[in-house]
């Protein structure tokens, strides 16, 4: 019997050192929202789900505050409505200085950091609607990005794993979605004529991020979250009853998402869409943009599939010890 239990350690040992190797990273995760005519940004650490932020950022003359987006360096940026200014804090808090002053902006909405490491911002009044790009380390302007398609009301973007970028319009015909290439030329509106088609499931085509090659885009008016499959070109309604949503982010395998109706942020399962939670609910402005930061140690997590491996490894050792010579 002691030998028997001496293989069976020596096997789960090596099973251990196993999924150390296969393991699935698992951080910490913050989500930073932004709401309406307020001069903060609140700080929620989403695996924990709080009622009520754990830290706020303000200062630096952060004054009703617009979008928020995680640069390439990890700080945050956060857009002053007030003079339009794009400025910088660290994940802690910490005003770092402006980013980009004198910007141009006329009523900035969404922001992004593109695969360049380029600032990307939504103006939906400017001279020319569209998206004006900003250079990721200096904060220069580099003018408007957007080309070949007139915008009505654009407000969300999502770059694809390609670098293509996909840009929402509210009032283009009861809402689109367009598609640029990496160097802002305009490629195609078949998106906005695919979701009419669908029942007419576009009606406010707001937030938008980019999951294992899935769009997913908020439908503000009609309160749910559509999946757009690029490959076989459908849309389908991922989520409902999220009464008049806004933005979406995507962190530890769920979507999170502002709701202006009730506000705060609801937690989204990632697979079945079922709607979890309501947290953040002093964001009592009405919450609008959210950026999500993972931080922390990486913590060894088994795919399902492994225990299928550590109960081969134990079986073969277990066979093994009483195999007959």
């Amino acid at each position: 019997m002691k030998l028997f239990f001496n293989v069976f350690l020596k096997r789960a040992s090596q099973v251990l050192i196993f999924l150390v190797l296969v393991g699935v990273s698992v951080e910490a995760t913050n989500i930073y929202a932004s709401h309406f005519s307020t001069d903060d940004i609140k700080a929620y650490n989403i695996n924990t789900l709080p009622l009520s932020a754990d830290f706020s950022i303000s200062g630096g003359g952060l004054d009703n505050t617009g979008s928020v987006a995680i640069g390439p360096d990890g700080n945050i940026y956060a857009i002053s409505r007030s003079n339009m200014d794009i400025l910088k804090f660290s994940p802690g808090g910490t005003f770092l200085g402006a980013f980009a002053t004198n910007t141009g902006l006329v009523a900035p909405e969404d922001m992004t950091f593109g695969p360049d490491g380029n600032l990307y911002v939504v103006d939906t009044e400017a001279s020319v609607p569209g998206v004006y790009s900003f250079q990721g380390t200096s904060g220069s302007s580099l003018g408007l990005f957007t080309t070949g398609q007139t915008l009505l009301s654009p407000f969300g973007l999502s770059f694809d794993d390609t670098g293509q970028l996909y840009v929402s319009d509210r009032d283009f015909n009861a809402g689109a979605v367009h598609l640029y290439d990496s160097n802002g030329g305009f490629i195609s509106t078949s998106l906005q004529s695919k979701l009419l088609v669908a029942s007419d499931l576009l009606n406010g085509a707001a937030g938008m991020t980019f999951v294992d090659e899935h769009l997913y885009i908020t439908n503000h008016f009609d309160d749910n979250l559509l999946k757009y499959d690029p490959f076989s070109d459908t849309v389908t309604t991922f989520s409902s009853g999220l009464l008049s949503i806004l933005d979406v982010s995507f962190a530890n395998g769920n979507f999170y998402v502002t709701r202006f109706g009730t506000p705060g942020i609801s937690e989204v399962d990632g697979v079945t869409g079922v709607v979890g939670p309501l947290f953040g609910t002093d964001l009592t402005f009405f919450p609008r943009f959210l950026a999500v930061e993972t931080f922390g140690e990486n913590v060894a997590v088994p795919e399902p599939s492994t225990f299928l491996l550590i109960f081969l490894s134990l079986v073969g050792g277990s066979r093994r010890f009483f195999r007959k010579p």
